[in-house]
């Protein structure tokens, strides 16, 4: 059985990344037998280092991903994407379900804040990924404070290829004024770190209060995990939260949800 993990670097926004890949009971069908690893690095879809066998996970066991332990994730200026494939000893191209603990810190300040969340199943070869539907509340901004959003995506191949739907980022008002929206053209299997001030320069006022403002996201066609970082870039203190699309919440009838939100979306950036 195999799921990836996967997520992105965020050197841009000034923090140094760290995973822990877990091997705990929930790891259906892992029979408490090991789990194997191989890690592939990539920067705007293409592939930088490969270890087919980075390592090994026992059962109740953690493997780290760092630049400790990966020469890959030493700072080059870039984001990067990781992608962990976990698999386990029975040899299934079937999915099963593992959270791994994430974990970032501003290496200015120390400070770090850690999450948990599910690796993801493989993107089948040939089939390509439904565009997406992100709701990416809590995001802040202020003189000091700023937030981003990071969408991490891979496909189904390592090869650097163009996503077959653009991504498209809006952020919008507390009371839904799309304020700002812009397209991004990124390949599949890369890290897109997206500046929430910056894409509102000149088109919200300066405040020293945080002001709250929505990130929605339509587009792309890869698998994604994506995640919100909240900075203050004055004390280097900050807030991280793994952002959900519909998938994760929706039993059912998401052909509608995706439908009508698309169509929310676009007649509210019309008037």
């Amino acid at each position: 059985m195999i799921g990836q993990f996967i997520f992105p670097t965020c050197e841009v926004a000034g923090l140094r990344v760290a995973a822990y890949l877990r091997n705990t009971p929930r790891a259906a069908g892992s029979q408490s037998g090991d789990i194997g690893v191989e890690l592939q690095v990539f920067q705007r879809g293409e592939l930088v280092a490969h270890e087919p066998e980075f390592g090994t996970i026992p059962f109740g066991g953690v493997l780290e991903v760092s630049e400790r332990t990966c020469a890959a994730l030493a700072p080059v200026g870039a984001d990067r994407l990781v992608v962990a494939r976990c698999r386990t000893a029975d040899g299934s191209d079937s999915y099963f379900a593992q959270e791994h603990h994430l974990s970032y810190e501003n290496h200015r300040t120390g400070v770090f804040d850690s999450l948990l969340y599910d690796q993801l199943p493989l993107v089948k070869p040939g089939r390509r990924a439904s565009p997406i539907i992100l709701l990416a509340p809590k995001a802040w901004i202020s003189a000091d404070v700023n937030s981003f959003v990071a969408f991490a995506n891979v496909g189904a191949s390592a090869a650097a290829e163009p996503q077959a739907v653009p991504l498209v980022v809006s952020v919008l008002s507390a009371d839904g004024e799309v304020l700002s929206t812009d397209t991004y053209d990124e390949p599949q299997n890369s890290a897109l770190l997206f500046d929430v001030r910056g894409a509102l320069r000149g088109k919200l006022g300066n405040s020293d209060a945080p002001q709250l403002v929505n990130v929605v996201a339509r587009g792309g066609a890869s698998m994604y995990a994506i995640m919100t970082f909240v900075v203050n870039q004055v004390t280097g203190n900050f807030a991280l939260e793994h952002s959900l699309s519909p998938h994760y919440y929706v039993t059912e009838g998401l052909a509608r949800v995706r439908t009508e939100a698309l169509s929310t979306l676009h007649t509210a950036g019309a008037r």
